[in-house]
């Protein structure tokens, strides 16, 4: 905790039905990200972006992890050249307008489910519960794309990753981009719509029917909010739409190097 710096990126996972799809259908290690201003953390929470406690958003989660951002030559944030401030503004920026933001969690889900083609999730048997939760899931994240995409809902929605991402991508004419991997953002797949060729359950197959129907209806409704699509460059670095950014691709970005474990409540099912 001592050696936490102001602009230190924080993943963590918190457990809970909608945190473990988000971390299943993200394919990281983390459901959630935040940044820590030097005092307390700066958030996308369920209906706003807030500040909160650095000792209570810690202990709201599983286990935190904080990473450091670090310039292609190297440079840590708050060394010589490199100032956090820039990035704290921006984070404080979005703080400000919080108002203007909500449905956070459903919104990084239905971004990450709408730019996933893998069904991975639905090749499997469920329980009467678990498809319930799956099914109110999918429903609630298209009736929020539908109230954005009609008006009903002020637009823009950010969710905690697209936080992060834009607190650095839009800090001092975008000296403080993350930059990532290209081979790394092909792998979340494209926007495309595909049938599951893997046998499924009976169970499996309703869902996976109900999810390629709302792939459908969403993409008019997402190319409506925001257009533009990931763009790599030849050097091989991506620059991706905010909307799309998740917890892994924060995580497996080459700007952002792994600190150290701040607490854990929950042994993880891997090692770091």
């Amino acid at each position: 905790m001592d050696a936490l710096q102001a602009g230190d990126v924080l993943l963590s996972h918190g457990g809970g039905t909608i945190s473990n799809v988000i971390r299943l259908i993200d394919g990281g290690h983390y459901s959630h990200a935040s940044l820590y201003d030097g005092e307390e953390i700066i958030e996308a929470g369920p209906c706003c972006v807030v500040r909160t406690p650095l000792e209570t958003g810690i202990q709201e989660q599983e286990y935190v992890d904080a990473y450091r951002f670090r310039s292609v030559r190297g440079e840590a944030l708050s060394s010589p050249g490199w100032p956090a401030d820039p990035v704290i503004e921006r984070a404080h920026h979005y703080l400000e307008k919080r108002a203007r933001y909500a449905n956070n969690p459903l919104y990084l889900l239905g971004a990450l489910i709408f730019y996933k083609q893998s069904f991975d999730l639905f090749k499997r048997s469920f329980t009467r519960m678990e498809k319930s939760i799956l099914q109110a899931m999918l429903e609630q994240v298209l009736d929020l794309f539908q109230r954005i995409s009609n008006g009903s809902q002020v637009k823009p929605v950010v969710s905690c990753s697209e936080l992060v991402y834009r607190s650095f991508h839009e800090a001092r004419g975008r000296r403080y981009s993350l930059i990532w991997d290209a081979r790394d953002i092909l792998r979340t797949g494209p926007r495309t719509i595909e049938v599951p060729r893997a046998p499924v359950s009976q169970d499996g197959q309703a869902l996976g029917a109900e999810y390629q129907h709302m792939l459908e209806r969403l993409e008019t409704l997402f190319q409506r909010i925001n257009p533009s699509a990931p763009l790599i460059t030849d050097s091989g670095i991506a620059e991706i739409a905010p909307e799309i950014v998740g917890p892994r691709i924060l995580e497996r970005s080459p700007s952002l190097r792994l600190i150290g474990r701040l607490n854990i409540r929950k042994s993880p099912q891997w090692s770091t």
